[in-house]
C-alpha cells in the first residue's frame, strides 16, 4: 500500500511530466516559427506561459531543450510504428501503413520539419546534438523494420525479388525526397494517398495477395 508521501511524489512527477510536455509543445512552435538560432528561451517561456527560471528546472539550455524536443518526436514516431505497423502480418499493408505514418508525421510537425530541412540544406551551422547516437540507433531500428517488411514481401511473392536492405533505403529515400520538396515549396500540396499508391506500385510484383 502506498503511503501519502509516495502518492504525493507520484502526483508531483505526473505534474512535472505535464509541464515538461507543455514546454516541449511551446518549443516546437517557436523553433518552427523562428528557427533554432533565432529562437530564445525567453520566447519559449512566454509561449508556454512559464517563467524563464522554470524552464531551467527542466532543461540546461536551449540546445538541451532542442535535443529533448527532437528525441521526443523520434520516440513518438517509434511508439506509433510499434502500434500501427509492427503487428501487421501482410507486408503490402505494412508498407502502405509505414508510408502513411511517415507522411502523417510530416504533416503534423511540418513547421519544425521545414526549419530542420532548410537548415540542413542551407549549410548553416546545425545545433549540436548530444542525442545523435540515440537518434542513429532508432533510425537503424526503423530501417530494420522496413527491411523486414520487404524481406517478408519478397518471400511471399508480393514485392520484386531485390535486396530487402536496398529496397528499405530506396523506400526511405523516396519519402524523404517528397517531404523535402514539400518543405521547400509551401504551394506544393502533398497528396498522401497518391504518393503512397505510387510508392507501393514501384515495389509490388503485380500479384495481389489480398483476400
Amino acid at each position: 500500500m502506498k503511503t501519502d508521501e509516495s502518492k504525493k511524489r507520484t502526483r508531483k512527477e505526473r505534474e512535472r511530466d505535464i509541464h515538461r510536455g507543455e514546454i516541449l509543445e511551446a518549443a516546437e512552435k517557436v523553433f518552427a516559427q523562428k528557427g533554432y538560432h533565432a529562437a530564445t528561451i525567453e520566447e519559449i517561456a512566454r509561449t508556454a506561459d512559464f517563467g524563464v527560471g522554470t524552464l531551467y528546472n527542466f532543461f540546461r539550455d536551449k540546445n538541451d531543450l532542442y535535443n529533448a524536443l527532437v528525441m521526443s518526436l523520434v520516440g513518438r514516431f517509434w511508439e506509433e510504428m510499434e502500434k500501427r505497423i509492427i503487428p501487421l502480418k501482410d507486408p503490402r499493408k505494412a508498407l502502405a501503413a509505414m508510408a502513411n505514418l511517415r507522411f502523417d508525421f510530416f504533416n503534423r510537425h511540418s513547421g519544425l520539419a521545414r526549419i530542420m530541412i532548410e537548415s540542413m540544406l542551407s549549410g548553416e551551422p546545425r545545433p549540436p546534438c548530444a542525442e545523435a547516437r540515440n537518434h542513429d540507433l532508432l533510425r537503424n531500428r526503423y530501417l530494420k523494420v522496413v527491411e523486414k517488411i520487404f524481406k517478408d514481401g519478397v518471400k511471399k511473392g508480393v514485392f520484386h525479388n531485390f535486396n530487402p536492405a536496398y529496397m528499405a533505403l530506396f523506400f526511405d529515400g523516396m519519402i524523404t525526397g517528397i517531404t523535402i520538396h514539400a518543405a521547400q515549396h509551401e504551394d506544393f500540396k502533398l497528396r498522401r494517398n497518391m504518393a503512397c499508391e505510387y510508392i507501393e506500385k514501384m515495389f509490388i510484383t503485380g500479384k495481389d495477395t489480398r483476400r
